[in-house]
C-alpha cells in the first residue's frame, strides 16, 4: 500500500455532480453514503499517512463557488482559512439517527443499535493519539451548533 498510495491519491478519478458521487464514470452516490463505506473510511482515516497523502487531493475540491465540507477536522486541518466554519455537535443518539435515515434504515432494530453503539464509542474513545489532527475547528474560529 506504501508504494501505490501517492499514484492513487493525485489520480483519483471522483467528481461531484449536485449530490452525485462519480468514481470514473460510474454513480456510487448510493454505495459511498452505505454504513459499510462509512466504517471502512473512518478506519482507513486512521491512518497518519492516508491521511497526509489525501489532504492536497481533498483542498483540491475547492473551486471558486466555495465548497461544503463534512468531517471532525475540515475545518482546523483541510481548510483552516476557511471564511466560514460551522461545527455541529451532537450525542450520540442524535447522530445515529442522522446517519441511520441518511443510509436509509428505520431508527430502531438491530442494525440501529448497531450504529447508536458505534457512535457513543466514536465519542468516547475520540481519535487515536497517532491522528491526533482530527479536531475541530476553535470555537473563536466557527460557529458552533449543539443539535438537541
Amino acid at each position: 500500500m506504501k508504494r501505490r498510495l501517492p499514484r492513487w491519491q493525485k489520480n483519483l478519478p471522483a467528481r461531484f455532480e449536485g449530490t452525485q458521487v462519480f468514481l470514473d464514470d460510474e454513480d456510487v452516490s448510493g454505495q459511498i453514503r452505505s454504513e459499510a463505506i462509512g466504517m471502512g473510511a473512518s478506519a482507513v482515516a486512521q491512518l497518519p499517512k492516508v491521511r497526509a497523502a489525501l489532504l492536497q487531493r481533498q483542498r483540491d475540491f475547492l473551486t471558486g463557488k466555495g465548497l461544503v465540507a463534512d468531517g471532525r477536522d475540515m475545518g482546523s486541518v483541510v481548510f483552516p482559512d476557511a471564511a466560514l466554519k460551522v461545527f455541529l455537535t451532537a450525542g450520540a443518539k442524535i447522530r445515529a439517527e442522522r446517519r441511520a435515515k441518511q443510509i436509509g434504515i428505520p431508527c430502531e432494530g438491530l442494525e440501529f443499535e448497531r450504529i447508536f453503539i458505534g457512535h457513543r464509542g466514536t465519542r468516547r474513545s475520540g481519535p487515536p493519539p497517532q491522528c491526533r489532527a482530527l479536531k475541530a475547528a476553535s470555537r473563536r474560529g466557527a460557529f458552533w451548533i449543539r443539535a438537541g
